[in-house]
């Protein structure tokens, strides 16, 4: 499978339908941290929507300095930011969000436990505020950097560190104060 870069060529090159391809790629991230700020899925959704079409009406602009995939996730943060902004809401309350269980059942005890730990962080994720959530999102889950976090969101640093910080302070107390949990039920050994 071409990568993104190829289908940056073939975009830029005529072909909009390698453009879906980059959809297809990217969607999922880019859903996974509007859905980190903005706390609703369809008004992540719409954030997404948004950020896709600003790509291709920019794409022409993308110098490549970054990868494609961080220059769609800042496009997503700041349409994520400019929604939050717009509908001036809280955070949504725990009990909004639903759980959906996996289609398939797991299978062993491992898989299990996998999906127990996935179940409980990201319902802190949820609860927590929409930057430390994003900042959670950022570090541990897409594997960037506390600079490549501070190039996406124009926080400096320093305050991306104290953020990291917070959120991980505040993502143990939901866990262990609020879903009574204990580290060894969540972590690994």
């Amino acid at each position: 499978m071409p990568d993104s870069e190829a289908y940056i060529d073939a975009v830029l090159a005529g072909d909009r339908d390698a453009f879906r391809h980059l959809v297809r790629l990217h969607k999922d991230s880019a859903w996974g941290i509007a859905l980190s700020v903005l706390k609703d899925a369809f008004t992540a959704r719409d954030a997404v929507q948004q950020a896709f079409v600003q790509a291709w009406l920019h794409l022409g602009s993308f110098r490549r300095e970054a990868s494609f995939r961080t220059w769609l996730h800042r496009i997503v943060i700041r349409e994520a930011l400019k929604l939050a902004k717009e509908q001036q809401q809280p955070a949504a309350d725990f009990a909004d969000t639903a759980y959906i269980p996996d289609p398939q059942p797991p299978e062993s005890g491992g898989e299990l436990r996998d999906a127990h730990q996935r179940y409980y962080i990201n319902q802190a994720l949820t609860r927590l505020d929409a930057r430390e959530s994003l900042v959670l999102k950022l570090f541990y889950l897409e594997a960037y950097s506390i600079r490549e976090i501070s190039q996406l969101t124009a926080w400096s640093e320093s305050n991306v560190k104290v953020l990291l910080y917070r959120a991980r302070q505040n993502m143990r107390v939901l866990l262990e104060k609020t879903f009574r949990l204990k580290p060894e039920d969540l972590y690994l050994p």
